[in-house]
């Protein structure tokens, strides 16, 4: 049986699947300056990225988002993404109702990244491979060191967050 998904009124994210994303910058006077002020609107799988590099950052920016090749960073680099997780509708894990995630799997992941995430909206579950969850709530952080995980949303509602991922060095 699916559940109908319901989109919390007090998330204007959700509600309107867009949001206002400001870039500043240093001037060439050593102040600083509004290099872009736009409206992104997430994608069909309710996720957009922020920002992102594949080396570290420089304070030289056109406010652009980067074109990227990776989902993931790596080594240095980082990402920085808007992402909604749908209620469940269909089972465990990341069977999400538009379809496969776009880093094209499902179930289970993990990167060579440490992933700090805020949850900003709704509640979501981290479930791990032994079946034991976390939940978290709007307002939580959760910090990822490579971390075999998939994302669930047992509420009725969506819940959105920000992740901030950093390209790691594996063991060895």
């Amino acid at each position: 049986v699916l559940r109908r998904a319901t989109i919390r009124e007090g998330d204007p994210v959700m509600k309107e699947h867009t949001f206002r994303r400001i870039v500043t910058g240093r001037s060439a006077d050593g102040g600083a300056e509004v290099l872009a002020d736009e409206q992104l609107r997430l994608d069909d799988h309710g996720i957009r990225r922020i920002w992102g590099a594949d080396a570290p950052p420089s304070l030289v920016s056109d406010g652009a988002i980067a074109e990227l090749p990776g989902w993931f960073p790596p080594l240095g680099g980082c990402r920085v993404t808007l992402f909604s997780v749908p209620p469940d509708t269909s089972g465990p894990g990341e069977r999400r109702p538009d379809g496969p995630a776009p880093w094209g799997h499902e179930d289970v992941h993990a990167s060579d990244t440490v992933d700090v995430i805020y949850l900003t909206s709704g509640t979501a579950w981290i479930q791990h491979p032994d079946g034991s969850e976390v939940r978290l709530d709007a307002g939580d952080v959760i910090v990822q060191h490579g971390t075999m995980h998939a994302w669930a949303n047992h509420s009725d509602e969506w819940a959105t967050g920000i992740a901030f991922v950093v390209g790691a060095r594996p063991e060895v």
